[in-house]
């Protein structure tokens, strides 16, 4: 009972600590979309936009009372995959109070807490690449936590649509590397568990279209990415050139509009006066969006044109990292009044006193703090890198490939289809120090001149 009793206790700890900037701020914070998820969770619409899982979430966990419960609930499953991370990697493994000094540093010094204390999906991100890792590296014997592990990875990968395109290439990158570097035969990586990760993501891809069937009757998948894309296109010029292209053969819808198109995707996306919007908005004309994306492939001027923009955009989207994107005062979201009041209306008085609504977050100093951090967490994991673990442990050298793996990916299957956004990237930077901070522990004793001791993963 005194063991179960201080690990109740370690969570409870972590979890507020993850959510200190809610607490901070005087209520969780809310972003651009989180009404989005409010309303979409108690029924007011399904949402194109936005999958269903989330404001399910929302709805049920805030038990219809407080939006605090969401935020606690999120720092205590982030406690808990981060908890099972450090037990599996962490050589040896820190005792509680070394752990909570370890989430007191991550919060303060990083954007995890402020992506843990947001009404909003981006700390699955991190959740789910965490449970990734595990699973990929360590054996689990336990099957109650085998599935509770998987459920929070079906879960968190059902959050966000992004999180489809980027993890089905993490786990196909990661098997081609287990094939060519024989981890999977070396047991490094664990061949069963990684057929079950990728089972369970490739059934993430037919979860959307089953929950839109049982709630609308309507098998589909609900995918806008043609129209993120398109937007894209009109940021690098592309959609102009494209029609200028086709349209002397063609009569696409957007013909009439070659000349008149805004210079920004989120013109072209939000604005009454956008061709999209004039012409029957985000459900119309899918197939000649398709039709007119593809026409930008086909030629050879054009697609060094997509390959070149997609080689900066990458770079552009790893470093835009910063943290505040989209935590706007309550005079830049008042569509975030009505459904806080309706729902929850005996916290609308916090809200409307929070820092946030007050305009007095401010972000300069933690991107300052965060900026410097991370140069440090860079230099940290290349010098380890290249000094210790390639020679001495394996495990640790593949499982920090996996890390770089996933940053890279992310930006690279964010920034070029949905714009470059702070928050895609800023949603998992903290991972960078975590890695810093775990090599250094399981370095520590090789650099008294003790080495660690063996673990069968």
């Amino acid at each position: 009972m005194r063991k179960y009793s201080r690990y109740i206790l370690f969570l409870l700890i972590s979890a507020l600590i993850f959510s200190g900037v809610a607490f901070y701020n005087g209520y969780p914070l809310i972003a651009s979309d989180s009404c989005g998820y409010i309303n979409q969770g108690f029924g007011e619409f399904i949402g194109q936009f936005r999958l269903f899982i989330y404001g399910f979430f929302v709805r049920h966990v805030s038990l219809a009372e407080s939006l605090w419960f969401v935020v606690l609930a999120q720092g205590l499953i982030l406690t808990y995959v981060l908890y099972r991370f450090i037990k599996v990697f962490f050589n040896p493994v820190p005792n509680y109070l070394v752990i909570i000094g370890i989430f007191i540093f991550l919060a303060a010094f990083t954007g995890v807490s402020w992506y843990c204390s947001q009404i909003m999906t981006d700390i699955f991100a991190g959740i789910a690449f965490l449970i990734m890792a595990v699973l990929l590296f360590k054996q689990e014997k336990s099957v109650w936590r085998l599935c509770v592990l998987l459920l929070l990875f079906l879960f968190s990968l059902q959050t966000h649509k992004s999180h489809y395109l980027v993890f089905t290439i993490t786990i196909v990158i990661i098997g081609i590397i287990g094939w060519r570097s024989k981890l999977f035969e070396k047991r490094i990586f664990k061949f069963n568990q990684y057929i079950i990760l990728f089972g369970v993501i490739i059934f993430n891809w037919l979860l959307t279209p089953i929950i839109n069937y049982c709630v609308e009757d309507d098998f589909k998948m609900q995918s806008r990415s043609h129209i993120y894309f398109s937007g894209r296109l009109i940021e690098t010029g592309m959609l102009e050139r494209v029609l200028d292209d086709v349209c002397k053969e063609k009569d696409y819808f957007l013909c009439e509009y070659k000349d008149s198109l805004p210079y920004s995707k989120s013109k072209f996306l939000w604005s009454a006066e956008s061709p999209l919007n004039k012409t029957g908005g985000w459900n119309s004309h899918k197939n000649e969006y398709r039709k007119i994306i593809y026409e930008s492939f086909k030629k050879p001027r054009f697609l060094l044109i997509h390959i070149s923009d997609f080689l900066k955009t990458t770079v552009r989207q790893l470093i835009r990292t910063d943290v505040g994107k989209l935590l706007y005062s309550q005079k830049k979201h008042k569509n975030c009044l009505i459904p806080i009041k309706k729902y929850f209306h005996y916290e609308y008085p916090q809200f409307i006193t929070s820092r946030q609504n007050k305009g007095k977050l401010q972000f300069e100093k933690i991107n300052n703090r965060r900026f410097y951090i991370l140069l440090l967490s860079i230099f940290i994991v290349l010098y380890v890198l290249s000094k210790h673990v390639n020679r001495r442990d394996k495990t640790l050298f593949f499982l920090s490939m996996v890390f770089i793996t996933f940053l890279i990916v992310n930006a690279a299957f964010t920034g070029p289809i949905a714009g470059i956004s702070k928050r895609y990237q800023g949603r998992i930077i903290w991972l960078l120090p975590f890695l810093a901070i775990l090599l250094i522990n399981n370095y520590w004793s090789f650099f008294k001149g003790k080495p660690n001791h063996k673990k069968n993963l």
